[in-house]
């Protein structure tokens, strides 16, 4: 009896030790339990490492880490910031941005750094160690067009490095400069208004380091046709036209202009009052694209969720649209292009069937958008998602007329 008395102990006594254990294991790990595996932050050690009373006054943080700070530029050789045309020479900024007005110059080590700010001294203060983690880019404005731009955005996509300039100056000067046929001396007294601080130095972790670095200037709402009235055609969508004369300046969108609104407001006879080409104006335009599995996975936990596995995500500025254009071989639009129109991308997260997309309505309901599922996909094994993109004009997202998309079913 003892005996079987003490196995009962000593079963008990086991039970017991792994309770014991596992409630200490839950209580350790319990973190990784209830919320998955911690993630470490990659620019955990950069953030540690930066005393921020340091780098000097007039130094800005972003979000994701990056720092920067706007200064004036040193009159010093290779720096020329006055001409009859306006143009801004800074010989010492050795790059350009691809479709950009600004010069840039990246600077990758200490040394590097010693010798720029040798000649530029406002630039943000660096030390040696911060190198370790951090390399600095400072870019300038190359002609006046630019004058009175700040940073709107910088982030890294894939292998390109993307940074963003929008204007934030006063309109009537931006006005006043864009239109004067002549640098003239009001012209050119704006301008020094603005000189101050018309360059920028970033500050930027070594996580954001990319082959390829892209500057581009992203329109302000001032700068954006919001009419009710805008429709949009492709130039190459009228019965004249032939694609044999492969014509650059009928390839692309064709939008109602000032004249053409005022026109068809005056005549009242529809397409034929705009152009002297009967464009096929629409209140909208679709496109199916493919999602490939080489091309970049998509976070959908930042789109807009319509349900069914349907996602969509508006894009308003170019920059934004950019990164489609270089990594999902969607139609090449400019900056210009934003005057007019955004694009909404739509996609489903399954494989299981195409669909597609009505021509946007406007009415006393609304503006929607209806998307329908179609047939059954044909097996592709490079096929990730099916998508489309819809160019609509700028009014539909107001925030009073936001443009509503639903599945038709």
């Amino acid at each position: 009896m003892k005996s079987e008395s003490g196995k009962i102990g000593i079963i008990i006594g086991v039970i017991v030790l792994i309770l014991l254990l596992a409630v200490a294991s839950f209580i350790i790990f319990k973190d990784s339990f209830i919320n998955g595996p911690t993630v470490v932050n990659e620019d955990k050690g950069a953030e540690q490492l930066v005393d921020e009373n340091t780098l000097g006054e007039g130094v800005n943080k972003l979000d994701n880490g990056v720092y920067f700070k706007n200064f004036t530029a040193a009159d010093v050789e290779g720096v020329v910031k006055d001409s009859k045309k306006g143009k801004r020479y800074y010989a010492e900024y050795i790059d350009t941005g691809k479709g950009s007005g600004y010069y840039y110059k990246l600077i990758n080590t200490y040394q590097e750094y010693l010798d720029f700010k040798a000649k530029q001294p406002d630039i943000i203060e660096m030390s040696e160690e911060y190198f370790n983690e951090y390399f600095m880019i400072v870019t300038a404005p190359y002609s006046t067009s630019y004058i009175g731009t700040g940073l709107d955005r910088i982030d890294a996509f894939e292998n390109t490095l993307y940074i963003s300039f929008k204007y934030t100056g006063d309109s009537e000067d931006k006005e006043f400069i864009e239109n004067s046929t002549k640098y003239k001396e009001e012209v050119k007294q704006l301008v020094a208004k603005y000189e101050e601080n018309e360059c920028v130095s970033f500050m930027i972790p070594n996580t954001m380091k990319k082959e390829e670095i892209q500057i581009f200037t992203n329109l302000i709402n001032e700068e954006k046709d919001f009419s009710s009235e805008v429709k949009i055609a492709y130039k190459d969508d009228y019965e004249g036209y032939s694609k044999e004369k492969k014509d650059r300046s009928e390839v692309g969108f064709k939008y109602f202009d000032e004249t053409s609104r005022q026109l068809l407001i005056e005549n009242m006879q529809g397409n034929n009052a705009i152009t002297q080409q009967n464009y096929n104006y629409k209140n909208s335009i679709a496109e199916n694209i493919t999602i490939t599995k080489d091309m970049p996975e998509i976070d959908f936990s930042t789109w807009e969720n319509l349900g069914n596995d349907y996602y969509a995500l508006r894009l308003t500025d170019y920059s934004e649209y950019k990164k489609l254009i270089d990594y999902y071989g969607v139609r090449k639009l400019t900056n210009s292009d934003f005057e007019c129109i955004f694009a909404t991308i739509i996609v489903r997260a399954n494989t299981e069937n195409s669909f597609s997309a009505d021509e946007v309505t406007v009415d006393e309901n609304g503006i929607n958008l209806k998307i329908t599922t179609d047939g059954a996909l044909e097996a592709d094994e490079n096929l990730k998602y099916p998508a489309m993109l819809v160019y609509t004009p700028n009014y539909m997202n107001l925030t009073d007329s936001n443009l509503k998309i639903s599945e038709d079913k």
